[in-house]
C-alpha cells in the first residue's frame, strides 16, 4: 500500500470517528484563565493537523500556535 492509501485510509478514519477527549475544552479553559501560552507540537505534517484538529474544533483555537516536526532543523532526544 503506497502513502497515498494510507493517507487516504487515515483522513476515512478520521471522519468516522475523531473526536475530542473529554473534559478537553474545560482543561483549556482552565489554563486560558491561568493566562498561560499554549500551542500544539507534533510530529504530523500541518495539513494532517488542519484535518485532525478540524475535525475536533481545535483548529481555530490554536491557530497562529500550531507547529509540525518539519519545521524543526534538528530533533531533541
Amino acid at each position: 500500500m503506497g502513502c497515498g492509501r494510507f493517507a487516504e485510509y487515515h483522513r476515512e478514519a478520521v471522519d468516522a470517528g475523531l473526536a475530542p477527549v473529554d473534559g478537553l475544552t474545560e482543561a483549556l479553559a482552565g489554563l486560558d484563565r491561568t493566562g498561560l501560552v499554549t500551542c500544539i507540537a507534533s510530529g504530523g505534517t500541518h495539513e494532517k493537523m488542519a484535518h485532525t484538529l478540524g475535525r475536533t474544533g481545535l483548529y481555530e483555537r490554536f491557530a497562529g500556535r500550531i507547529h509540525s516536526a518539519a519545521e524543526a532543523e534538528r530533533a531533541i532526544n
